[in-house]
């Protein structure tokens, strides 16, 4: 199949070039064929949405689940009753819901009528409406004639488009026109809410978020979206799209980070200059506030201020592709507030990470002058976390590690053994280690603290009793025993200590 291009804006859209490719596309439409075309959310891959057959070709080209539903676009708020047939109750809620935010960013969930084919709703009696904004949009649909069945113009599974040229390097040559209209002004799907059952429900975030909606609706509701929150049924039958497969995705495996702003960005710092020693290509999405703690080298976008939920959702899916058109193979990507649009992005970054987030963690290590086993653990787990960032479980870049001693001097020496078991059989340099004394400070940063002893940990919290939620024995962790003091032994007393650390940190899942 050939590909026709066609390029609409401000100059031409009433001109008489425009209306004679519009009439083009209505054949198109009418023959069963596919459209793409713009939206001011991503690009829409377009067929008649009475046209069962012709929507099953939707799902051929874009790869797409046979039970993911479509949403149906109208031009006129009127020809909503075309394709449903509300309830008295599904109507009022429309009207308000219609009145406030269309055109725009809002796809309704009502009932269907029987002009509907199944191949749209995927066998629901329900179906997704929705009146875009974009002028593009409306003209091309107006043209057709008849509502457009349509989700994003993009291979299943892969970050929506918002540029043409995005949609160009997904269905060039499987679709028989597509329509450049620049890019979307939103930049994530539609926000769908489902207005069928006791409450109104929002299923899928998006430009309209729930606070705009409550306006309108103050018992309207949000649908839990992360995998660990949602109804089981939701998950095996959705009404709405994007709520049952991993989506938004690019080639590269993406790790989100959750924590403070800080601890996130230097988190986030570490793992691209671990990629740099490893020779992998990796990059960063990072928020303004972020950007004093990475170099001009590193490979970063920055989505915009922490608060800014609708520059992030422009940049979002644009940014994805960018990564993969670089090659990129690994996205480290801090965790957006979850408030405003800010949520829709979040929703969006959570399916494209596979729905895994990963909350940055401290872990502190003590023992009595930090010299010996506190330091051997310390550098033992940095070097099991560089492996297994090596072996591809980016998501280790999360766990931070340090030590610390009960009575250490500030700034003493390690062991001289403990710095060659350390070398010779972990290959590790600890050389430049210097001891640090437990302080109150110290104890607060770390999540999780981690003594060699009961002895050790009888003590710490003799001093420092406010943190006991957080202190454990590494044998509490590991089912083991203590780790006993190899100061003044052989080096093979060193060599067992350091083993026996190990051993008890994987089995601690650490």
């Amino acid at each position: 199949m050939v590909t026709e291009y066609f390029t609409v804006n401000e100059k031409n859209i009433d001109s008489e070039e425009t209306a004679e490719f519009l009439a083009h596309c209505k054949e198109i439409i009418g023959e069963g064929g596919l459209v793409v075309f713009p939206t001011e959310t991503v690009y829409g891959l377009g067929a008649d949405a009475l046209n069962g057959e012709a929507v099953k070709k939707i799902f051929t080209a874009k790869g797409r689940p046979a039970d993911n539903p479509l949403i149906v676009h109208i031009a006129d708020v009127k020809k909503a009753d075309d394709v449903s047939s509300m309830t008295e109750t599904e109507r009022e809620r429309f009207n308000k819901l219609a009145k406030a935010f269309w055109p725009g960013p809002l796809t309704m969930i009502v009932t269907k009528n029987e002009s509907v084919p199944d191949a749209v709703t995927c066998g629901l009696g329900t179906v997704g409406i929705r009146l875009p904004e974009n002028k593009y949009a409306r003209k091309f649909i107006e043209a057709v004639g008849t509502p457009i069945a349509a989700p994003s113009a993009n291979t299943s599974g892969k970050p929506s488009p918002t540029l043409a040229s995005h949609v160009k390097e997904d269905m060039d040559g499987k679709v028989n026109a597509i329509i450049d209209g620049g890019a979307c002004r939103v930049g994530l799907e539609s926000t769908v809410i489902d207005l069928t059952g006791e409450v109104p429900c929002i299923l899928r975030p998006g430009g309209v978020t729930l606070e705009m909606v409550k306006k309108i609706l103050p018992e309207a509701t949000q649908l839990a979206w992360k995998k660990e929150e949602q109804p089981k049924e939701d998950i095996e039958k959705p009404k709405s799209p994007g709520l049952k497969y991993k989506h938004y995705a690019p080639n590269a495996k993406v790790v989100i980070l959750q924590g403070d702003s800080d601890t996130v960005a230097k988190r986030i710092a570490w793992a691209l200059e671990n990629a740099r020693l490893r020779n992998a290509k990796a990059a960063a999405m990072i928020t303004d506030e972020q950007k004093k703690y990475f170099s001009k080298e590193d490979n970063i976008v920055c989505m915009g201020k922490a608060d800014d939920g609708e520059t992030q959702a422009a940049k979002l899916f644009a940014t994805l592709r960018d990564f993969d058109d670089c090659g990129i193979t690994e996205v480290y990507a801090t965790a957006m507030k979850e408030d405003g649009v800010g949520y829709a992005v979040m929703n969006r970054l959570y399916r494209a990470a596979g729905c895994l987030m990963v909350p940055c963690k401290k872990i502190l290590f003590v023992c009595t002058g930090n010299t010996c086993r506190s330091f051997m653990a310390e550098y033992i787990l940095k070097g099991l976390i560089e492996k297994r960032m090596a072996a591809g479980e980016i998501e280790a870049c999360a766990t931070e590690v340090s030590s610390a001693g009960v009575y250490a001097e500030d700034g003493g020496w390690p062991t001289e053994n403990a710095v060659d078991v350390l070398k010779d059989i972990y290959e590790i340099d600890g050389s430049q280690h210097r001891a640090t004394k437990v302080t109150a400070e110290i104890l607060d940063k770390a999540d999780l603290i981690l003594t060699m002893t009961a002895g050790h940990k009888r003590v710490l919290l003799g001093f420092f009793p406010e943190y006991a939620d957080k202190v454990f024995t590494l044998a509490e962790k590991a089912c083991g025993g203590d780790v006993e003091d190899p100061f003044a032994g052989s080096y093979k007393t060193y060599v067992d200590s350091a083993m026996h650390i190990e051993e008890m940190i994987v089995k601690a899942g650490l």
